[in-house]
């Protein structure tokens, strides 16, 4: 296939084969079937990602990590009358089960013994339920018999995170020894058992298929009582290993695009640790649980068996992350200097796990994704916009706002009502580091005031403060209320800045500081329209887009102000005297005009 000519954004070199890889969250936590759509979709999107074979029915595998679905579950109990405890105090483990019946009767009771053995309780099988309607003949005749074990936390588990240490004692006393076993009992295939996932809060749907068929396969995920805040999804491209349905991502914490070059290095870094490696909050169980990276895995379990010993080990898991693939830091002199101090201690605990390469990861509770210290950099060109507050089309798009917002009220109100201008605020250490965002928003202000050319009287105030440090000041909350007990009735609040069609803000404008001016008694509080899709504002995009492009800078001049190390004595300099003009605003050209 020829690939498009360059145009555009699009560059034909940059082209590259590697897995297609990408999650969606609710930041609020909240459960719906509806992010496992999406997660689907995604999923359906990155089908160009992934490897098809000769037969166009075989892929490479493709997969997805959600939530454990506990409403799911908990119907399935309640028609085959178990007793389900409540979300936390169980565990799925996700089994690929070998074909042969003796082998697979054979591992079941493995299983159930070592559940027993760490004093955990087996709440039943499930089967999974699948549709094998579209696969390739190959994909059936390689599947693995697919069920589910529901194990309920012992009594003498001290919380949720005890009970994933007990889980991860369980499936590696499992697992480990199966390669003899089958051997030693002659069973053919029993090395085959695999867990994807065993966990109480997040369950892994993933084989050798391919984007589309993760749904139609698994008839749970068109279910709508699966439900999760999360999802997680892969598309394979093998490099370094053949397809299978136990090498299709996502693995038990990981899903992971390009390489990890230097893993047979980490691999027996982590064997020669063996005598010297403890943990208080794993403790005798540690010991059951080698070999930690069981041989002939490919990199990604293998990096994925690393995250999952020091999370286990009480590392949080962004914590685990940064240990497993930092940033380049050494030579990095932009680099906050406790953040390099972080690195240059973990190194001495744990060498980096180098690609390229990047990998998103969840425990259940927190989902991100990282890139390695080459992480897939070099084959990129990059360049940034970091900073566009004057930009003139951006000025006549809020401008057009306010003065749509102003035609709403009375012909003889409008040239009284105050143009109160809201930016989210920033805590005031960061502004003493040298960040020039109290000017950059004061200018664009400044410039749609200008723009506006109308004789309303006008402030900046800022919003969003969090926590018990000092911030930009002052608040929109505390302005609202001065506004009200100098008996101005109409306001017109103006998002302005980097948020200014942030949700949060929005919210925050429309809801809580609504309702506060209502309940004061300014009966004209408004707010200006969101820039949105505005003409004017998309214009404004292109243009600074197509700027950006054809000029010769990477980032403006300013970029390295944000650092927030800089060491430079001259930006601390004007540090303060920013600092100075932030909290005394009435001074700044911006309110120039009283209120």
């Amino acid at each position: 296939m020829e690939l498009p000519e360059k145009q555009g954004l699009y560059d034909p070199r940059n082209e590259h084969d590697s897995c297609g890889v990408g999650f969606v969250a609710n930041i609020k936590g909240q459960k719906s079937h509806d992010i496992v759509r999406q997660g689907l979709q995604i999923l359906v999107n990155l089908d160009h990602r992934g490897a098809v074979g000769a037969d166009p029915l075989v892929g490479d595998g493709a997969g997805c990590m959600i939530q454990i679905p506990d409403a799911l579950l908990r119907d399935w109990a309640k028609k085959t009358g178990l007793n389900l405890p409540p979300p936390g105090f169980y565990a799925v483990a996700m089994c690929f089960m070998p074909q042969d019946e003796k082998a697979r009767a054979f591992a079941t009771k493995r299983l159930e013994h070592f559940i027993k053995v760490e004093k955990q309780r087996l709440v039943g099988w499930r089967d999974v339920p699948t549709d094998v309607t579209g696969l390739g003949k190959a994909v059936i005749e390689r599947m693995p018999v697919i069920r589910q074990a529901i194990v309920a936390r012992g009594p003498m588990v001290a919380d949720q995170d005890a009970f994933e240490r007990k889980i991860l004692t369980i499936r590696k006393q499992t697992q480990n020894p199966l390669a003899e076993l089958e051997k030693k009992h002659k069973l053919p295939g029993l090395a085959q058992l695999y867990m994807p996932s065993f966990s109480s809060r997040t369950v892994v749907y993933k084989g050798l298929l391919l984007a589309p068929q993760v749904e139609s396969f698994y008839a749970d995920l068109r279910n709508p009582l699966t439900q999760s805040a999360l999802c997680l999804v892969h598309q394979r491209f093998s490099t370094n290993t053949f397809p299978s349905w136990k090498l299709a991502h996502p693995y038990r914490f990981i899903a992971h695009n390009g390489e990890i070059n230097t893993v047979r290095g980490n691999v027996n870094w982590m064997y020669a640790r063996r005598r010297m490696m403890e943990s208080d909050l794993i403790g005798a169980d540690l010991d059951k649980m080698w070999p930690i990276i069981p041989h002939g895995q490919s990199d990604t379990a293998c990096v994925d068996n690393a995250l999952e010993l020091l999370v286990a080990g009480g590392y949080s898991l962004s914590h685990a992350m940064m240990m497993l693939i930092p940033e380049a830091w050494a030579g990095n002199p932009l680099m906050d200097a406790k953040r390099k101090a972080f690195y240059e201690y973990h190194a001495a605990l744990m060498e980096p796990w180098d690609g390229p390469a990047a990998i998103a990861f969840t425990d259940g509770r927190q989902i991100g994704a990282t890139l390695d210290r080459n992480g897939l950099r070099g084959r990129f060109a990059w360049s940034l916009i970091d900073r566009w507050p004057t930009h003139p089309r951006l000025i006549a798009s809020v401008a057009e706002t306010v003065e749509e917002a102003l035609d709403g009220y009375a012909p003889h109100e409008r040239d009284d009502v105050l143009l109160m201008f809201s930016a989210h605020s920033l805590p005031l250490s960061v502004i003493e580091r040298g960040d020039a965002y109290p000017q950059e928003v004061g200018a664009t202000v400044q410039l749609v005031l200008e723009a506006l050319g109308r004789p309303n009287p006008s402030l900046l105030a800022y919003q969003s403060e969090v926590g018990p440090v000092r911030w930009l000041g002052p608040s929109t909350e505390q302005v609202i209320r001065a506004l009200a007990a100098r008996k101005r009735h109409n306001v017109l609040a103006i998002p302005i800045a980097f948020t200014s069609d942030h949700i949060e803000t929005l919210s925050e404008i429309d809801l809580e500081y609504g309702e506060l001016a209502h309940s004061l008694g300014l009966r004209g509080f408004r707010r200006s329209a969101s820039l949105n899709a505005r003409p004017r504002f998309l214009d404004a995009m292109a243009d600074l887009v197509h700027g950006h492009m054809v000029g010769a800078s990477l980032h403006s001049t300013r970029y390295a102000e944000r650092c927030p190390g800089c060491v430079n004595p001259m930006c601390r300099q004007t540090a303060e005297l920013r600092a100075v003009e932030a909290v005394t605003p009435a001074s700044s050209a911006v309110a120039r005009r009283s209120a």
